[in-house]
């Protein structure tokens, strides 16, 4: 009787781990599936600001800077639009007006405070996309 209640035990516990993980590894599936559209609808809005001439210009050592990276989803997704200052300080020079990074230009027009992405697609008529959870 002992031997048989353990046997089922086992089998029962065996089927939970098994369930467990399985379960598990198809939630985590979900998620990098929503992080993929998530990365993909993102390059897609910056694409479409690159093409509406909005240009960043950032410093990897600002705070500022990173928040605003951060709207995006880091300086990765930036890339396009980001001139990084410490890298070229004859462009910044050049073009910046304030002289302080983070500073966004439209169209060669300085906005006055570092823009959220929900500003840039309002500007731009680049669409903003969302992924729901």
């Amino acid at each position: 009787m002992i031997g048989n209640t353990l046997v089922i035990s086992i089998i029962v516990l065996t089927f939970g781990v098994l369930g467990f993980a399985i379960y598990n590894n198809q939630s985590r599936s979900e998620d990098e599936v929503d992080s993929t559209v998530a990365d993909s609808n993102m390059n897609q809005f910056v694409s479409c600001l690159a093409e509406n001439e909005v240009v960043a210009y950032t410093s990897e050592t600002c705070p500022a800077c990173f928040r605003f990276a951060q709207q995006f989803g880091g300086y990765e997704f930036i890339e396009p639009i980001n001139v990084e200052c410490s890298e070229n300080p004859d462009e910044c020079q050049q073009n910046m007006q304030t002289g302080y990074v983070p500073e966004v230009h439209i169209d060669g027009q300085v906005l006055e405070t570092p823009p959220t992405p929900e500003d840039l697609s309002a500007a731009t008529g680049c669409k903003l996309a969302s992924v729901e959870q």
